[in-house]
């Protein structure tokens, strides 16, 4: 009787954390956002999964303890973050033991790479933000291209210094492509106005007479420039990496771990809790990355931005 119990407990423990699952990515709450200590937050995260690691006989490595500047965010929200990845991890690494770092830091980075058009519509204030097709799992850019007559559709990654464009047209340096964006929202500049275009290079955006994104819909030319965002220079961040002895991760299954649904565990999980974090860090205008290695580990990297 007590084995039956405890699958009673245990399952309706599960299903608790699948309904909050569904709650939290059916209506995410937007973000109380404060000024926090990263380190603070890691340890309250830490001390909710302490027990866990310990009947996993899993070694925890925090580097904590070194002064960091505050950063502006939802600090409960964050510490959802930290706890489901750390679940997460223990859950990879498994009964037999293994080890759990984590590393928060300061960085400054380039916006090449991190800058991410977030809104964008078109003359008509129709939005041009695609969510159906996306591209590591960011909504693209959809746009009407015209070229010699013909129409079709390009979807723009949005990351400044990416160019993993899906085309439903052919493009080369001789075809002329019109694009149609009235203005966009970015991590780091608002209120951008007017388009032009160009050849095979266009010009996505313009900001009080400046040019402030240009690329090139050559598949073979990886050229971009945003003017608007270079010149606002490096950006500080609060990095957190959090790495784990694990089984791994395929490289085929990268590039959807942030899909609603998905799931490596299998029976044992819902696809729902990568999909939550990367929701409340996007919210946050923070990046979140993967880095893995069948046999070796995994990394999960976050990048939050310092408001100044």
């Amino acid at each position: 009787m007590q084995d039956d119990l405890g699958v009673i407990v245990r399952e309706t423990i599960r299903c608790r954390e699948i309904v909050k699952n569904l709650l939290d990515f059916a209506r995410p709450s937007v973000p109380k956002m404060h000024n926090a200590d990263i380190n603070a937050i890691i340890k309250s995260a830490i001390e909710v999964v302490a027990s866990q690691l310990l009947l996993k006989r899993i070694e925890l490595d925090a580097h904590i303890y070194t002064a960091l500047p505050e950063v502006t965010v939802d600090s409960n929200q964050i510490q959802q973050v930290f706890i489901n990845l750390l679940v997460n991890a223990a859950d990879a690494i498994g009964d037999n033991g293994g080890k759990i770092s984590v590393n928060p830091s300061l960085i400054s980075l380039s916006p090449y790479g991190l800058a991410q058009i977030k809104t964008a519509v078109c003359p008509k204030r129709h939005s041009l933000m695609d969510d159906e097709v996306k591209i590591s799992g960011l909504p693209t850019i959809k746009v009407k291209s015209v070229s010699r007559g013909n129409e079709g559709i390009i979807n723009l990654d949005p990351v400044y210094g990416k160019h993993r464009h899906q085309y439903g047209m052919k493009s080369s340096a001789e075809e002329i492509c019109r694009f149609h964006v009235l203005n966009a929202t970015f991590h780091y500049l608002r209120n951008i106005s007017d388009v032009r275009s160009a050849g095979h290079r266009f010009t996505l955006l313009k900001c009080h007479g400046r040019v402030c994104l240009e690329g090139c819909t050559n598949t073979e030319c990886n050229w971009q420039r945003w003017q608007g965002i270079d010149e606002a220079g490096h950006k500080d961040y609060i990095e957190v990496k959090i790495s784990d002895t694990g089984q791994g991760i395929p490289p085929e299954n990268l590039s959807k771990l942030f899909e609603p649904f998905y799931t490596t565990k299998g029976k044992h999980g819902t696809g729902l809790g990568l999909a939550v974090i990367w929701r409340i860090v996007d919210n946050h205008s923070g990046t979140i990355n993967v880095e893995s290695e069948l046999g070796k580990g995994t990394t999960f990297i976050i990048h939050l931005p310092l408001q100044k």
